[in-house]
């Protein structure tokens, strides 16, 4: 799929022969796009500051993995235009170790559209 966003202008997905959607692959992905992922790699004695995250309007869950030495946060959150730079605010002076932002695919619209 990451070929066909690449090469193309509109993309039609089939499902029995059928067009059950045809658009641009930015418009396909920010018209099903319910959510995307942050995961967050951060020392463990700032876990306290954690908890306000999940009183954000638009975070959907909030997951949280502990090893020897770090916290690896894992945010569910909605495609708000501010969202991002919010859940940074509230994350000011907490050094981060690494960052992932998973946006939604193609793939992930295509396996939405035809239910599998």
């Amino acid at each position: 799929m990451q070929e066909v966003e690449e090469l193309c202008d509109r993309i039609a997905f089939l499902k029995s022969e059928e067009i059950i959607t045809i658009d641009t692959p930015a418009s396909l992905k920010s018209k099903y796009s319910e959510s995307f992922e942050i995961k967050l790699l951060i020392d463990k004695h700032f876990k306290a500051k954690l908890n306000e995250l999940e009183k954000l309007k638009y975070v959907k869950n909030l997951k949280i993995h502990e090893n020897e030495n770090f916290l690896e946060v894992i945010l569910v959150i909605t495609p708000e235009s501010t969202a991002i730079s919010n859940i940074f605010t509230n994350l000011k002076g907490i050094p981060i170790h690494d960052l992932i932002v998973k946006k939604i695919s193609l793939e992930d619209v295509y396996l939405k559209l035809l239910g599998e």
